[in-house]
């Protein structure tokens, strides 16, 4: 790669790395607010069936993530072009500005999805479940975006195979 291209690729690199660590912060953050705020309003009463909308949320959150893997790897396949095996122009398939800006909307949405399961367990936590289920939600949460992270081999390998011949 040409030395304009790959600062530019490192730049871009670096800004979803700075996000991803601000958003799996945010996770250790909703743990400290739950031990450390002991007045957090807990909405326990008779219409609330906590157990049931633990149920639906996990439920969510697999489908999320079953749907966000196969969203990845379907926006991170070659254009309607075909792979570059198969051209014979020197063309790029996209050009880079549109590469990079769909590579950090697809990690920045597989990010926000992540994070909305941390989330499903604060408000579980908050309608009066305990500990245990915001930890499980928090660490599906933490997986998924372990899993998700912005990765300098995939960011090289899909600009090989998407911009430069």
């Amino acid at each position: 790669m040409p030395e304009d291209q790959d600062k530019e690729l490192n730049r871009h690199f670096l800004t979803l790395w700075v996000i991803w660590g601000a958003m799996l912060s945010s996770l250790a953050m909703y743990m400290v607010i739950c031990h450390a705020a002991p007045g957090i309003q807990r909405l326990e009463g008779p219409g609330v069936s906590v157990g049931l909308l633990r149920n639906i949320l996990l439920g969510v959150s697999a489908i999320e993530l079953l749907v966000l893997y196969f969203i990845r790897r379907a926006m991170f396949l070659p254009t309607a072009r075909g792979p570059i095996s198969r051209r014979v122009e020197s063309k790029p398939l996209i050009s880079k500005r549109v590469f990079m800006s769909k590579y950090v909307s697809i990690v920045i949405i597989s990010l926000a999805i992540s994070e909305s399961i941390a989330i499903y367990g604060l408000v579980l936590f908050i309608l009066g479940d305990d500990y245990s289920t915001l930890y499980t939600f928090i660490l599906i949460s933490a997986l998924a975006m372990v899993a998700f992270r912005p990765k300098a081999a995939e960011l090289e390998r899909l600009a090989v195979k998407h911009i430069f011949k």
